[in-house]
Formats: C-alpha cells, structure tokens, sequence
C-alpha cells in the first residue's frame, strides 16, 4: 500500500505560534490548518506501517525499547510515538523545540481519543512492543 510522504517543507511557513501575542482570525485558522494536516499524515503514517520509512520505524521500536510490557497510554507512550514519526521528518527541530513537544501531546491525544485511529495505533503499539 503507498500513503503519500509527509513533506516538511509544505508546512514550514506555517510553523505554531510560540510568540506571547493573541494570534490574529487568520492566523489561528492557518496554525489549526497546519495542526489538522500534521496529524493527518502523522494518522496515515502510523496507520499504515508499510508506509514507514526505516528510519520512523526504528524509531518506533525504540520507543518501545523503552517501554518494554506497558500498555499504550497518551504519556509518555503515544506522545513518544508521534514524536518518532515527526523527528524523522523534521530531525533535531522535532526532537527539541517545547512547540513540537505540544504539537505531539495534542496529536496524540487526537489519535488516542478518534474511534478509528486509536485501534490502529493500539494495535501498531501491540506489534512494536511485542516484536
């Protein structure tokens, strides 16, 4: 199965605001435009792990390296999971920036609290954590 590759460079001008500023109508329509579309393909990535690249699904076992025998919970378990899918895409700046680290625990907890994508990444975690 192909899922379209998450491209970093389509999102990067329009990064979340992190300025102590009230955004303005636009731009909090635009920052929650960017959201909806991460956590789309972070969805469809995690969805779909033939889609993975090696490196997000090494990542992935990590997480579960450090997690041996618990059970998927939103933190740390889920929110590591979505940062091992991100910080592939976005490297260090993922890996680093207290934004993407909000961006995670949100996407997330989206994942965990959607009726279809939680049994998918339930069940990608039971493969992870198992194998």
């Amino acid at each position: 199965m192909s899922a379209s590759r998450f491209d970093p460079g389509e999102y990067s001008d329009r990064p979340p605001r992190v300025d102590a500023e009230a955004p303005s109508t636009d731009s909090r329509a635009r920052d929650r435009a960017w959201f909806e579309r991460v956590l789309e393909e972070t969805e469809k990535l995690l969805a779909a792990e033939d889609a993975l690249e090696p490196r997000q699904i090494e990542a992935l076992k990590e997480v579960a390296r450090r997690h041996p025998g618990e059970r998927l919970v939103l933190d740390p378990i889920a929110v590591e999971l979505v940062l091992a899918v991100v910080s592939v895409q976005f490297g260090a700046l993922a890996a680093a920036a207290p934004v993407w680290q909000e961006a995670a625990w949100q996407i997330a907890q989206a994942l965990l609290e959607d009726p279809v994508a939680r049994p998918r990444l339930e069940a990608l975690w039971g493969h992870l954590a198992g194998g």
